[in-house]
């Protein structure tokens, strides 16, 4: 009897009764998933622009190294969201279809009504909806846990990210007197054990289960586990883990996840440069034998600020004798002020400019200070006279002049850049 008791005390301690309240929430939470789920998708199908925006400011004030990566990871935490909510609110949809036919047929399918001749099989001619009902639930359940864990564990691994970029660029710069040989070879085991720690998990700690692998990765994994708040969901992690049928899990999360980098890219591709895959045209880039063309962020009635070029006029026909020239003011333009003059006092943003139309270079053009209401958009100004140039086309080019200081010469040799921007002047 003493034996049976410690039985009983100890399955109630192994599988403690749930509460009559985490029940009812299980069984009717259908209407806080829609609830969540059709806000969600209103909400997060406008965030990234404002994702864009926002990094856009941060990328001009501080450079941002690794911008790209933190864009594309960005939007991909938030058309994971935005696609998980929408597949839930599909299957919801369906799962309520389901659930109106079975409530106006109680009696389940009338067999006798329709029966398929051979070779046609009668496998869905029997019982009622029930059972399809629960599984449809289940996945409800398993799409909205597997949306909102995937995209909080990409911002956290993006936050970390961030951690390692300045702490390879300090070592790097060597600020640790570290020799150069053992730093290459401790970025290189901090960013494959990175890649590595991902891996394992997206494969569900797969690398955890296999013996002296295990052993060798755990000083990385473990200091990782700290830096990503492990603790916080290791336990849903390796609830759905070990529950989760594996086969099924990688097909159905192989399939969103392709659905998801598709709208990702078709997201970023323009703001970053990138070709148009799904643009199957092969002359592209020879369409004119011109050897300029009108691209929208050169111009600023075309382009909204965060797309446009560092430099960009205001439209492709100016229609005054007055041509202004906006150049952005980024971060990395520092050390080339920096370097343009040995005298403090004497280095001014407008130094490392140079303009020119159709060759000949504006002398002593007067720059002005441009203060814009979104402040990461403030930058240079200058008002170009065109009485002498006549009507038709011409070529505006600005790049950084060629100043005596050697070691001006030498940062512009490895990252000058040339704007070329062709307008039209139409002057009455």
């Amino acid at each position: 009897m003493t034996e049976a008791n410690s039985n009983s005390q100890e399955d109630q301690k192994t599988n403690p009764q749930i509460p009559e309240w985490l029940k009812n929430l299980q069984e009717n939470s259908w209407e806080l998933e829609l609830l969540i789920s059709g806000g969600a998708v209103f909400t997060l199908v406008q965030l990234p622009d404002f994702f864009w925006e926002w990094l856009t400011n941060i990328r001009i004030q501080t450079s941002l190294p690794g911008f790209h990566i933190y864009l594309v990871c960005g939007i991909l935490g938030i058309k994971i969201l935005t696609n998980g909510f929408i597949l839930h609110l599909l299957m919801r949809a369906y799962w309520l279809a389901m659930v109106c036919i079975n409530f106006v047929y109680p009696g389940g399918i009338n067999s006798d009504s329709s029966k398929h001749k051979f070779p046609f099989k009668n496998i869905h001619m029997k019982g009622d909806l029930r059972e399809l009902i629960m599984k449809v639930d289940k996945i409800c359940g398993l799409v909205i846990f597997s949306s909102i864990s995937s995209s909080i564990l990409l911002f956290i691994l993006l936050v970390v990210f961030g951690i390692f970029i300045p702490f390879l660029n300090l070592l790097e710069s060597n600020e640790f007197g570290i020799a150069n040989g053992l730093v290459e070879l401790l970025s290189i085991l901090i960013l494959s054990n990175w890649v590595l720690y991902i891996l394992d998990l997206l494969g569900l700690g797969f690398l955890r289960k296999i013996k002296f692998v295990s052993i060798l990765v755990f000083p990385f994994f473990r200091l990782y586990d700290i830096l990503t708040l492990r603790n916080l969901y290791a336990r849903p992690l390796f609830y759905f883990g070990s529950n989760v049928k594996k086969g099924n899990f990688y097909l159905s999360a192989g399939l969103f996840a392709i659905v998801t980098i598709l709208t990702v890219y078709a997201g970023v591709f323009r703001n970053l440069g990138w070709k148009n895959l799904f643009d199957l045209r092969e002359y592209k880039f020879a369409m004119s034998r011109e050897s300029v063309g009108f691209g929208y962020r050169n111009y600023a009635d075309e382009s909204e600020w965060q797309e446009r070029n560092i430099v960009y006029i205001p439209s492709k026909i100016i229609r005054d004798n007055v041509l202004p020239v906006n150049v952005t003011y980024i971060n990395g333009m520092d050390q080339l002020v920096e370097a343009s003059n040995p005298v403090d006092s004497l280095r001014f943003l407008q130094d490392i400019v140079e303009v020119s139309i159709d060759d000949s270079v504006y002398q002593n053009t007067r720059w002005f200070e441009r203060w814009e209401k979104e402040i990461s958009n403030i930058g240079l100004v200058a008002l170009l006279p065109l009485d002498q140039i006549p009507n038709g086309f011409h070529i505006l080019k600005v790049k950084s002049p060629d100043l005596p200081n050697p070691k001006f010469r030498k940062m512009i040799e490895e990252r000058g850049k040339e704007f070329t921007i062709p307008f039209w002047k139409d002057v009455h």
